[in-house]
């Protein structure tokens, strides 16, 4: 994963987008600590998400309750949009 994060670190995206389940609480602290606004795609919290820029969890279940714990969600962060 470090090295991964020296290339991002080289590219300086004005977004990182991120998704999958190898991620740890080491890897999340370390891309967090570039500074980039960050998109994590997520599930059901099965992998440490940090405090991204946003979020997108895309199944029908998905709540906001689920993410309460998160800074984004009490400051201009992410909207829940309900489905139909």
């Amino acid at each position: 994963m470090i090295s991964h994060r020296f290339s991002v670190a080289r590219l300086k995206p004005a977004l990182l987008v991120r998704d999958g389940y190898e991620f740890t609480d080491a890897s999340t602290a370390s891309l967090e600590a570039l500074g980039i606004p960050m998109l994590v795609i997520d599930d059901n919290r099965e992998a440490p998400i940090g405090q991204p820029k946003f979020l997108l969890n895309q199944n029908l279940h998905a709540s906001s309750e689920d993410y309460l714990d998160l800074d984004a969600m009490h400051n201009d962060g992410p909207s829940v949009v309900p489905h139909p």
